[in-house]
């Protein structure tokens, strides 16, 4: 038996916490895509929900709005 506590853990990486980081990837993807296509409105779009998640917001119904800019 040991009298010391245990200690603080944290992982060496960062995790990707509900999926966002995937979320983020395939928003970019769809952006990229669509900039292909010559679809500029949409892929602008797209690249809001990308910025929109990499500030911490998350896809809640109730944020929709905020997360397109308008």
């Amino acid at each position: 038996m040991s009298n010391q506590r245990g200690g603080t853990w944290k992982p060496a990486t960062m995790r990707d916490s509900g999926g966002s980081m995937t979320q983020v990837a395939f928003f970019k993807e769809c952006a990229r895509e669509l900039y292909d296509a010559k679809e500029d409105t949409a892929a602008f779009y797209f690249e809001q929900l990308v910025d929109h998640l990499r500030q911490g917001g998350s896809l809640h119904p109730n944020q929709a709005d905020r997360a397109l800019g308008l």
